[in-house]
């Protein structure tokens, strides 16, 4: 993780057009803390792989050579996601891109969340019911795209309704949900340890008892590319015209 964030860093140093990803939701991660609004192409080769795009590698390839040789303007085939902005007391930044998940638990341990009775809360910049993960959580009671400017907020306890969700891949595990409703950006969601923080998929950062986190929502992301929008606004231009 260490060497994605350093080497997003130095690309950003390099001014680079554009960066291909291979990975999931932890890798695509772990770029944004080294390059937070780095304009991406992120292809699906992880675990959890809500944010990066399921997309064949030719044309991804042929995307990414037409926007950094200026053929198609980036501004006209990105958007720029969302982010969890995450302050905790005392400890330096953190941030995820899809979710940000309150544990009982009290110590890091194994990084994946596959115990659902743990689980306390979570912070998703979209609830999608077609993905997989925490984010499938939110999208299974009410679909939340990554266009809205707002997040879904999911509290869970053992006292709450029963739903079956794919928490990891080939995982469905029954969750209890006690409530959900909607974050608008200017919202702060404070949560307090003890317990831990898992960012997309992983689990991460320890909260100590009486230690606090504060989450909010952001526009502040990659700007992630439109791998169809792109070629075909190349075929408008004739760029592939011999």
């Amino acid at each position: 993780m260490l060497d994605t964030i350093s080497a997003a860093r130095a690309l950003k140093a390099l001014d680079c057009s554009l960066v291909v990803t291979l990975g999931g939701d932890g890798t695509n991660r772990a770029v944004a803390l080294g390059w937070q609004d780095i304009p991406v192409l992120p292809i699906s080769t992880g675990t959890n792989n809500v944010f990066p795009i399921f997309v064949e590698a030719t044309i991804a390839g042929a995307a990414a050579g037409l926007i950094a040789s200026g053929q198609v303007p980036l501004a006209e085939v990105a958007h720029q996601h969302k982010v969890i902005r995450v302050r905790i007391d005392g400890e330096k930044d953190d941030l995820a891109l899809i979710d940000a998940v309150l544990s009982r638990e009290r110590f890091v341990g194994s990084r994946a969340l596959l115990a659902p009775e743990q689980l306390s809360l979570a912070l998703l910049t979209r609830a999608d019911p077609a993905a997989v993960g925490m984010t499938a959580i939110g999208g299974l009671l009410q679909p939340l795209s990554g266009t809205e400017d707002a997040g879904m907020l999911v509290e869970l306890g053992p006292d709450g309704a029963t739903l079956h969700a794919p928490i990891a891949p080939g995982y469905y595990r029954d969750v209890h949900v006690t409530a959900r409703r909607t974050v608008p950006f200017n919202e702060t969601v404070i949560v307090e340890g003890p317990g831990v923080l898992a960012f997309d998929g992983e689990r991460e950062r320890t909260l100590k008892p009486g230690q606090k986190a504060r989450l909010s929502l952001e526009r502040t992301g990659p700007w992630v590319i439109d791998v169809e929008r792109t070629m075909r606004l190349a075929a408008e231009k004739g760029c592939f015209k011999r």
